[in-house]
């Protein structure tokens, strides 16, 4: 059989989507909070912790001053962060995001401050449960972090950042940013 100069460019270009296609499937990610436009948007506050908006990563005093920890690792200029200048770790609080349905299996998040469990850290909620919980490494730099959640597919969620913690102990403030689904 003698394969026409087309057919064998049909074959090659069929041939090589085939073998790409693992990679070429799984879609971007889709990015569900970033805190970039400068609001809460639809995400409830409580509390003072969190403040009336985002905090801009780049007017953080605890940037560039001799002697202090140096907050780091957010993406873009904007995070949600219970630390305030003045207040220190003496507020408390909560952001709760508006409610989603679980579609992809990965949900990932930059996060740190403080490893205080059940005071101060990022839960995922599903049926009024906490399903999923991760907290700080006790550092201002922001590390990536992720949960599986492909068994919770197709329940409808929702997200908390929460700040309960008090002064007199250290770490006591949570930062997060970028919360995104994932394929993997």
């Amino acid at each position: 059989m003698i394969l026409t100069m087309k057919t064998r460019l049909l074959f090659c270009t069929v041939a090589s989507a085939m073998l790409l296609h693992p990679f070429a499937s799984a879609s971007e990610p889709v990015i569900f909070a970033d805190f970039e436009d400068g609001s809460w948007g639809d995400w409830q506050v409580e509390g003072k912790a969190f403040g009336k908006k985002p905090a801009i990563g780049s007017e953080d005093p605890r940037i560039g001053f001799s002697g202090k920890r140096k907050l780091d690792g957010w993406s873009g200029e904007a995070l949600a962060s219970s630390w305030k200048a003045g207040q220190g770790d003496a507020v408390t609080g909560r952001l709760i995001s508006p409610e989603f349905k679980i579609e992809k299996p990965i949900i990932a998040f930059l996060i740190g401050g403080g490893r205080h469990e059940d005071l101060q850290c990022l839960n995922l909620v599903v049926d009024d449960k906490v399903v999923r919980t991760a907290t700080g490494g006790n550092s201002e730099n922001l590390i990536e972090s992720s949960w599986d959640v492909s068994d919770l597919k197709g329940k409808t969620a929702h997200i908390e950042v929460i700040d309960e913690a008090v002064e007199g102990g250290s770490w006591t403030h949570i930062a997060i940013d970028r919360i995104e689904f994932r394929d993997k």
